[in-house]
């Protein structure tokens, strides 16, 4: 492990255990033991691969995790969120897909994440809660940041809430 803090630990499709630690996130492949009649035993130990900002991470102080309905594996960090596509998962060269700030978030530090039956994605934030509109936003179909729309909604203080903060949802 790259850290002592473990924040939370899920398991994505391809039975991949990634880890948020307080610094970057580590991925535990698990052992394979595949065995056919007509072939050797093929085994393989469990190994580990920590992976940082150097990789593609927006920040390596990864806060949460969370798996989407599709599989999708989203970072929560301090400086954004970070997103691996479902079919990436399986490759040991990861491209991620970051949203920040400069993208439209309200604030850079993301505690949580969560995802409505019609694919909003809620976010909270130290400034308040961003949603992203589904419409606008489709990581199927989006290989990288760079040519992504996104269309941000606000909820904050002065929309109601209580306070700015938000640090979990369920």
């Amino acid at each position: 492990l790259s850290d002592n803090i473990v924040w939370k630990i899920i398991e994505d499709d391809f039975n991949n255990i990634w880890m948020a630690t307080a610094n970057g996130v580590t991925k535990y492949i698990q052992p394979v033991n595949l065995s056919d009649k007509a072939i050797e035993t093929v085994k393989r130990k469990g190994e580990f691969k920590t992976y940082f900002i150097k990789h593609g991470l927006v920040n390596n102080y990864i806060i949460n995790l969370l798996k989407d309905k599709d599989g999708n594996v989203w970072f929560m960090t301090d400086g954004g969120i970070s997103v691996l596509k479902n079919n990436l998962l399986k490759n040991d060269s990861l491209s991620f897909i970051n949203i920040t700030v400069k993208e439209g978030l309200l604030d850079s530090m993301v505690y949580n994440c969560i995802h409505d039956d019609l694919g909003n994605v809620y976010l909270s934030t130290f400034g308040g809660l961003t949603i992203i509109n589904s419409s606008y936003f489709n990581l199927r179909n989006q290989d990288s940041a760079s040519g992504a729309q996104y269309k941000f909604k606000y909820l904050t203080p002065q929309d109601g809430l209580l306070s700015d903060t938000i640090y979990e949802f369920s």
